[in-house]
């Protein structure tokens, strides 16, 4: 019989999955059984035990095996490793069906335009629930929407009892990507006015054009790079044009502060499997945004095929892509990423911010560029990419897009509930509906079957 014994929660390195003084159950355990992505019980120091989830398995000499853990709600992995004999056991507790009426307020908050039946359902959810406001920010900083869905709250119903930790947290976030944000835009001026010296012509994609647009308020969304899309035929002068203000494609080394050149073997690997470039990088001094980074694209998806990016750009005014164009390369990134086992490791494989650009985004398209962006996606096999993303997109905001869907046939939509084929060579099925993906601290839970694939990649990331 499986032995099981009862842990206590203390802090928060393990919310929202675990929350403080919560009392969960974990199951004694081989340790040579246990995966990336399990929550292990161990011994840190003597009467002293510690619940963090393994992020990576190491070899130790020949036969040695330890492990590197990190709490979801911490920055950084743990500074220590965890050997065998220190595991105790594996959590085995679950939150399927936690925090209801909070993600429904999030996705309620996400988005820019509102109506009044959504305005209403806000009303009665803060006037009839006590809610866990510390779940609400975490989530919402995951997935990117924190500051808008506390900008929206806060117009909508000006009264509203939080507390004054949750406020502070949300205005200092606010204030830092803000600053962060204008920093990076006045980086992106420069960037095009030298690539129009080298008479390169790029064009701004996803929070680089939604951000300043859309959103109107640089303190609304977050940007980790700037992504452009540009004609592969002009990578040479790209180069040069990015070198000559300070940017260098490389990794960035946190606690050297400096940029490294990718290995001849990552700079391959890369090339052979990505749609963009390796990464401009340039550092800063700026303690809010220590490096920024610039991302160009020349193909749509993982197929790497060029023919629609040199439609779009042909067929582009003024440096801008139409407007079915664009929605059809937010719709093919989500995707991308969402069915691709790369960025589940990169836990950026699900995000609300994703979806609410999107819906954002289409309330600008009419009719017509709307029936034009389903012609393009039929003629260029990017129909899975736009049915995939308006499908989940009804999910996410209880609204009715079957004026795209109906547009579509599919023999089957098993594509829908499977990922992994560009990297397993066959498709897998997800364990986790789809809800429970989109608000959970990450899906590493969804490759433990393949730890090949899980050990390659972090080598990958150590060339």
């Amino acid at each position: 019989m499986e032995k099981k014994f009862d842990v206590i929660v203390s802090g928060d390195s393990m919310y929202p999955f675990l929350q403080n003084g919560e009392k969960v159950k974990a199951q004694v355990i081989d340790p040579k059984s246990v995966v990336i992505g399990d929550i292990i019980v161990y011994c840190k120091f003597e009467d002293h035990l510690t619940a963090h989830r393994i992020i990576e398995i190491m070899k130790v000499g020949d036969s040695r095996t330890c492990f590197i853990t990190k709490g979801d709600n911490n920055p950084n992995k743990d500074d220590y490793i965890v050997h065998p004999h220190q595991i105790m056991g594996k959590v085995i507790k679950t939150n399927k069906t936690g925090w209801k009426i909070e993600r429904k307020l999030i996705l309620l908050l996400a988005r820019v335009t509102f109506d009044d039946d959504v305005k209403t359902q806000i009303c009665k959810i803060t006037d009839n629930h006590t809610l866990d406001w510390d779940y609400i920010i975490s989530v919402a900083s995951t997935n990117k929407v924190c500051t808008l869905v506390f900008k929206n709250l806060f117009d909508l119903i000006q009264e509203i009892s939080i507390p004054s930790n949750i406020k502070t947290d949300y205005r200092c976030l606010k204030l830092k990507l803000g600053v962060h944000n204008k920093y990076i835009f006045n980086q992106y001026d420069l960037v095009i006015e030298t690539l129009k010296k080298f008479s390169i012509s790029s064009f701004p994609l996803k929070g680089a054009w939604l951000l300043p647009h859309l959103y109107k308020d640089l303190s609304l969304r977050s940007v980790n790079d700037i992504d452009c899309l540009f004609h592969k035929d002009d990578e040479r002068k790209l180069i040069d044009a990015m070198s000559s203000i300070g940017y260098f494609q490389g990794q960035y080394d946190s606690n050297e502060n400096k940029i490294t050149k990718f290995s001849r073997e990552k700079q391959i690997a890369w090339k052979s499997k990505m749609n963009n470039l390796l990464p401009f990088q340039k550092i800063t001094n700026m303690p809010s945004c220590p490096v920024v980074i610039f991302d160009f694209s020349f193909a749509l998806d993982l197929s790497l095929d060029q023919a629609p990016i040199k439609v779009m750009i042909e067929e582009s005014t003024n440096e801008l892509l139409k407007k079915s164009h664009f929605f059809i390369h937010l719709c093919c990134h989500l995707y991308k990423e969402a069915i691709n086992a790369i960025w589940i490791m990169e836990t950026t494989d699900l995000n609300i911010v994703k979806f609410c650009d999107i819906r954002e985004y289409l309330l600008l398209m009419n009719p017509q560029e709307i029936g034009e962006a389903i012609d393009f996606s039929k003629k260029y096999g990017l129909e899975k990419a736009v049915y995939f993303t308006c499908y989940y997109l009804s999910l996410v905001y209880c609204e009715d897009y079957d004026f795209i869907l109906s547009r579509y046939q599919f023999d089957n939509t098993d594509f829908l509930y499977q990922f992994g084929e560009k990297d397993f060579n066959e498709t897998l099925t997800w364990k986790k509906d789809f809800m429970d993906r989109l608000f959970a601290v990450n899906n590493l839970d969804e490759l433990e079957s393949r730890q090949d694939f899980i050990k390659n990649y972090q080598t990958f990331l150590k060339f």
